[in-house]
């Protein structure tokens, strides 16, 4: 029972509040039970303190974002001060258009292979004909310079090089062309001892035939003779006179009309032999001037540009020993004296261009190099993208229209096939008010400025013309000398 007051009473003067001063109660010793000592369970954190840090942190941001949008906008001084500003200038004005393009020749020849003629006949009297000989002959092969379809660079002038009116800038094999002219020379005089012969064939039975003509007429005139001696014959004899007289007529008028057709169809004959012949010559002329045609002069005084081809797996300049196909185009010369710059332009941006427009062309291979040029052709008709492939789906809603720059300036650095711009000035005035297009505003159409005060700053709405890569020009609004904010 002492034990039970003891318990009970410690509890009670824990957790209650008493009247007065606990008075302990005597009793004997008890031996005290101690629990086992261990590690103290960690006290949490109110949970009051995480959600006043939550709050102040909120706080900050709150403040930081304030402070911030004061700047931006204009709110206080000290953030006016802090932003850009810039100065409404009155100065030289100009629009222009950039177009990319590449450095061309305005007078120009295209060279190309020679376009072999032949007629598919014998080349030899053994048989075979050049399209024979020529399917059956691998290229490349040696003793007959390939075929005509397969022309091989001999001799050619080097790339870059100026040459003169007539001077010789290609040379092909024409050793193939060289068999068979003599082939068809004997054709020739094989065709031409025919007509010979028949010649004198066709003489030799003219002769008979004249010969018979003659004995025909002959035995006419005689019967004709033996018909007066009728007077003195009988009568059965005069009529048998009579009767011959009417037989050699139409005899000798019979040979007569054979005479004539023989000589009709003699002349015929000839003609058709003579015609073979002709037609022999015309191929011995076809092969000479084949063989002409294997040497190629420059039209025109110019500089020589060389085209890629195709070998050997890639593309690469023509060059000594390359195959090339009748009609392929592979070389160029150029008049240096007239350069160009073919370009294009988008479509929309086309109906700003006029013809002698004036522009300013550079190259990219010299920075430092600028020349005067002109518009001197607009297309007409619009094409596909410049970068799409025909028939894409980038050929749909975009479309270039080609133009054409003539470069008034003369430079020996300027030839074709580099890459260059034309800046043309669309619109120049020497004195116009003017901002960067970074301080303007543009918002529901209307275009603003925002010029800073003594606190914040003023939005203000001001009207623009036109506009190029960097200023705007100003019409109504603001005045020369005035600062207006940039914006960030």
């Amino acid at each position: 029972m002492a034990e039970q007051t003891w318990k009970w009473g410690g509890f009670l003067s824990a957790g209650l509040a008493s009247p007065g001063p606990a008075v302990p109660v005597p009793g004997p010793a008890q031996p005290v039970r101690t629990a086992p000592v261990g590690p103290a369970p960690a006290k949490k954190p109110p949970r009051r303190w995480s959600i006043l840090v939550l709050l102040l942190l909120m706080a900050v941001s709150v403040a930081v974002w304030n402070v911030r949008r004061r700047q931006q906008t204009g709110g206080a001084g000290r953030g006016v001060s802090a932003a850009r500003t810039v100065k409404v200038f009155a100065g030289s004005f100009q629009q222009t258009l950039r177009v990319s393009g590449t450095i061309g020749a305005r007078n120009f020849a295209a060279i190309i292979a020679p376009q072999m003629r032949g007629d598919g006949r014998a080349s030899s009297p053994g048989g075979g004909g050049d399209r024979g000989s020529s399917g059956s002959r691998s290229p490349g092969s040696s003793g007959g310079g390939g075929s005509p379809n397969q022309l091989i660079l001999m001799k050619l002038a080097a790339a870059g090089t100026h040459v003169k009116k007539g001077d010789v800038i290609a040379n092909f094999d024409s050793q193939w062309e060289l068999d068979r002219l003599d082939n068809f020379k004997a054709q020739v005089n094989q065709a031409q001892a025919g007509v010979d012969k028949r010649k004198a064939e066709i003489t030799i039975e003219d002769e008979a035939e004249q010969q018979l003509l003659r004995t025909s007429r002959a035995d006419s005139e005689k019967a004709k003779l033996d018909l007066r001696t009728a007077e003195v014959r009988s009568a059965i004899d005069a009529e048998k006179l009579k009767l011959m007289v009417e037989e050699t007529a139409a005899r000798h008028k019979q040979i007569q009309d054979e005479v004539r057709l023989k000589k009709v169809s003699h002349e015929s004959e000839l003609r058709s032999l003579e015609v073979q012949v002709q037609q022999e010559q015309h191929n011995v002329d076809r092969r000479v001037r084949n063989i002409e045609r294997m040497t190629l002069r420059a039209p025109i005084d110019g500089l020589v540009v060389m085209q890629s081809i195709f070998r050997s797996g890639q593309f690469g300049q023509v060059q000594e020993g390359d195959q090339v196909f009748p009609g392929q185009y592979f070389m160029q010369i150029v008049d240096l004296s007239q350069m160009v710059v073919n370009g294009t332009v988008n479509q929309v941006d086309s109906h700003s261009l006029v013809l002698g427009q004036k522009a300013t062309i550079r190259l990219e291979a010299y920075p430092d190099l600028v020349l005067l040029g002109r518009v001197t052709s607009v297309g007409a008709m619009a094409g596909g993208g410049a970068r799409g492939f025909r028939g894409s789906s980038r050929d749909l809603f975009v479309k270039q229209i080609p133009v054409r720059f003539a470069i008034d300036s003369h430079d020996n650095r300027v030839i074709p096939d580099l890459s260059a711009s034309a800046a043309v000035v669309l619109h120049r005035e020497e004195k116009a008010l003017q901002i960067p297009r970074d301080a303007v505003v543009e918002e529901n159409g209307k275009i603003y400025v925002n010029v800073p005060q003594r606190e914040g700053y003023q939005k203000r709405e001001i009207q623009v013309g036109r506009k190029n890569g960097t200023h705007y020009m100003v019409l109504a609004g603001l005045q020369e000398g005035e600062e207006i904010l940039l914006e960030p």
